[in-house]
């Protein structure tokens, strides 16, 4: 994971290799604006959650979110990447309603 994450930090990455984040999902997360990678592709169980953020000359760049496994298990307490994703995002898990 950590490998992955450094070579798309040096080298971008590919567009091919991204996929969007659902904007609200039935579980609750809300990453609008959010893509993901698969580790290892395609379709591996971790992934790494970017945001899609525009800097002060109009660019548009790709801003480290989280990684993690895609889906944890629901006995375990630990958060997939999804929901680890919409804490850093909006300061919150669970979301209140």
């Amino acid at each position: 994971m950590t490998a992955a994450r450094k070579r798309y930090e040096r080298e971008g990455v590919p567009r091919a290799d991204l996929r969007s984040c659902d904007s609200d999902h039935r579980s609750g997360t809300r990453l609008p604006g959010c893509m993901k990678v698969y580790i290892p592709k395609p379709g591996g169980p971790w992934r790494i959650v970017f945001q899609v953020a525009e800097l002060k000359n109009q660019e548009l760049v790709l801003k480290y979110v989280a990684a993690g496994l895609g889906h944890t298990p629901r006995q375990t307490r630990r958060l997939d990447v999804y929901k680890t994703a919409h804490y850093r995002l909006h300061g919150e898990w669970p979301p209140r309603n």
